[in-house]
């Protein structure tokens, strides 16, 4: 092992990104199969599931981790097979039937046989849209305990003849963002099977998220892809920069705070258009364009020209992983030099080979990054303050016959960290939302900011 570690560590850069690749392509093609364990009831944490637990116990806001959800539904709803369709859902995954303990020194998730559910019709008397999202934002924000559970919470309300608003809130310990689609879209299948009376048209579930956690702890047998990757990230965070430090309104307190708020700006479809045109010619993805803008923006307010930016990505590499719910995502930290010299197309094309290079690397916990690699922080944001988050998984489309469903944007009203950009693809149009801690920003701030990266966006599209 020692021998193998210092052979890794006298490759130069190019000799260790093709031996990354050789070894990622025989990765993928012998890909093994996660296997389903025969003990059911106690698992390991996986290694995003043990930073959360870890966070959670230190964070005054427990709700930080809390995940929403809320639909508006409007037509002849059968709340009975609403509540039966739950009750598949949590039967099929394990993992909404999970809770987390702690003995001597070592955490530990254990399933339960079942999880007493039902689904109560609350009225709610709403006199505007506004008063309605203020309801479900106060609802959002209300903290589970790990270790009794459920840690999720459903909620029905009735805000009118006809008319409801389904809430949704999960732990992030046992769900992501892509999660959250799965389990729409499982929702919307069961209640359709049920009302026509169709039944076990769902395929079983190949394995749980348990196995995954158990299998990902495990899979450290091919030591030498997984030192390759401990190497490359040990190099990229090498004399790490000093996180980016946006000019704020109100100076940093030594507590770290979550109070946040989101602000939304549209790139009408002939923007995006234009945007699309400019990766188009440089070979890169319409991802690639805006992380570059964004990149720019923040020199423009900060001048730091060596910067970390924090982007999720989904980590379910395999077809089975798609159909989970459960916390697979992780965080890789992109390092960009940039500078007055620097032109736009320039930037572009470095961005776009070093998050290819990271993604090669992506297999390689965020949470090890900090453990083994002498990055020996507590939180995210010693290492980045700022993220950068692509969704092009977006929340599916809900059909049912006799029913108009529309998503609600809802949110917790929390902020991980200083600044966060989601990009959201959606009938031609992006949306940019900026994610913002309150402690820090107001809002016009933002709303400035937001103008500028228009404006940086008008100017690439008009050269």
């Amino acid at each position: 092992m020692n021998q193998l570690l210092h052979r890794i560590e006298a490759l130069s850069d190019e000799q260790l990104q093709l031996l990354t690749l050789l070894q990622n392509q025989k990765s993928m093609r012998y890909r093994v199969s996660i296997p389903a364990i025969e003990e059911r009831t106690r698992f390991p944490l996986s290694f995003s599931q043990q930073r959360i637990w870890f966070l959670h116990q230190f964070i005054p806001d427990k709700t930080v981790y809390n995940i929403s959800a809320a639909l508006s539904i409007k037509g002849e709803l059968d709340i009975g097979l609403l509540e039966g369709a739950w009750k598949t859902v949590i039967s099929r995954h394990e993992i909404l039937r999970t809770t987390f303990h702690a003995e001597a020194g070592q955490v530990y998730q254990t399933v339960s046989a079942d999880v007493e559910f039902s689904l109560q019709l609350q009225e709610l008397q709403a006199e505007n849209e506004e008063t309605l999202l203020r309801q479900l934002h106060h609802d959002a924000k209300v903290a589970f305990d790990l270790e009794r559970g459920p840690l999720f919470r459903v909620k029905l309300y009735q805000v009118g003849q006809q008319k409801y608003v389904l809430l949704l809130v999960v732990h992030h310990i046992v769900a992501d963002g892509w999660s959250m689609g799965v389990l729409m879209r499982e929702l919307s299948n069961i209640y359709q099977n049920n009302q026509l009376l169709k039944r076990g048209s769902l395929p079983p579930l190949p394995f749980q998220y348990g196995d995954f956690a158990t299998w990902q702890r495990n899979c450290r047998k091919d030591e030498e892809s997984f030192l390759l990757q401990a190497e490359y990230w040990k190099r990229q965070l090498r004399e790490l920069p000093a996180a980016l430090d946006l000019p704020t309104d109100h100076p940093r307190t030594n507590e770290q705070t979550f109070q946040g708020d989101r602000y939304h700006l549209v790139l009408p479809n002939h923007i995006v258009s234009s945007l699309e045109q400019i990766a188009k010619e440089e070979n890169v993805s319409l991802f690639h364009v805006l992380f570059t803008l964004f990149n720019i923006l923040l020199y423009r307010y900060t001048s730091q020209t060596d910067v970390v930016i924090g982007i999720p990505i989904a980590n379910r590499n395999t077809k089975e992983m798609e159909e989970l719910i459960g916390c697979f995502v992780n965080t890789l930290p992109i390092r960009t030099k940039s500078g007055e010299g620097v032109s736009f197309r320039s930037l572009l094309q470095q961005i776009h080979a070093s998050v290819t290079q990271a993604y090669m690397n992506q297999d390689f916990p965020y949470e090890q990054m900090v453990q083994q690699l002498n990055l020996d922080k507590q939180a995210e944001n010693d290492v980045f303050r700022i993220m950068f988050s692509y969704q092009n998984m977006p929340m599916p489309k809900l059909n049912i016959a006799g029913l108009k469903i529309d998503h609600l944007d809802i949110t917790n009203g929390t902020s991980k960290f200083d600044l966060t950009l989601f990009a959201v693809p959606g009938d031609g149009r992006f949306t940019l939302t900026f994610e913002y801690n309150r402690d820090l920003f107001e809002k016009e701030t933002i709303i400035r900011m937001a103008s500028h990266l228009r404006n940086l966006v008008d100017y690439i599209t008009n050269q």
